[in-house]
């Protein structure tokens, strides 16, 4: 089933130069946001578990799960860490 345009390589080359300008700050946004969260996540010191689901939440939804980690997440294990984390 053919659901629009298919671009072999040559031709995706041929509009990459149109493309790059948007293309590489959306790239390098990415790596920027992925970079920071998973750095502000390394240094709280959290039980594995919460560390591996962030980790997973912000490798496989990329640029989104980066800003769903800052928005949410940080403050929300910042408060946990204050409180005394779950009780089990």
């Amino acid at each position: 089933m053919n659901y629009g345009y298919n671009l072999n390589w040559q031709e995706f080359m041929e509009l990459f130069p149109d493309l790059a300008p948007v293309i590489i700050p959306i790239a390098i946004l990415a790596l920027i946001l992925t970079a920071a969260a998973l750095i502000s996540l390394f240094k709280k010191k959290l039980p594995f578990s919460q560390i591996a689901i962030w980790l997973i939440i912000i490798i496989a939804v990329n640029l989104i799960g980066s800003v769903i980690y800052f928005a949410i997440g940080s403050k929300m294990l910042d408060e946990k860490k204050q409180t005394g984390g779950d009780e089990k």
